[in-house]
């Protein structure tokens, strides 16, 4: 996610909803493949499974800042277009329990 989000992923215009982007389907066909979109669904799972992976740990807190530095609002952006917003909360919990643990 952090190697390819970025803002307007989905190439639509300033101000739009959603439901106002009549080709909506077909551009998330376009530009968003399998792999990120996998990701941005999934990847706070992969988070949590590595509880106990403290040689890990330091290169998962720096990807993560990285990340909601540089790619929260992008990731924010395809979420919404997925119909999956409710993913954010769900991946921000487990973030924020996995630093707890750190």
């Amino acid at each position: 996610m952090n190697r390819t989000l970025e803002k307007n992923i989905f190439k639509l215009p300033d101000a739009v909803a959603n439901l106002d982007v009549n080709d909506l389907k077909e551009r998330t066909e376009r530009y968003l493949n399998r792999a990120l979109e996998y990701a941005c669904i999934s990847w706070h799972t992969h988070l949590a499974a590595t509880h106990g992976a403290s040689d890990h740990t330091l290169a998962v807190t720096s990807a993560l800042r990285q990340f909601l530095e540089g790619k929260f609002l992008f990731w924010l952006e395809v979420l919404s277009v997925l119909n999956a917003v409710r993913t954010a909360a769900d991946a921000l919990q487990v973030t924020t329990d996995w630093l707890e643990v750190c």
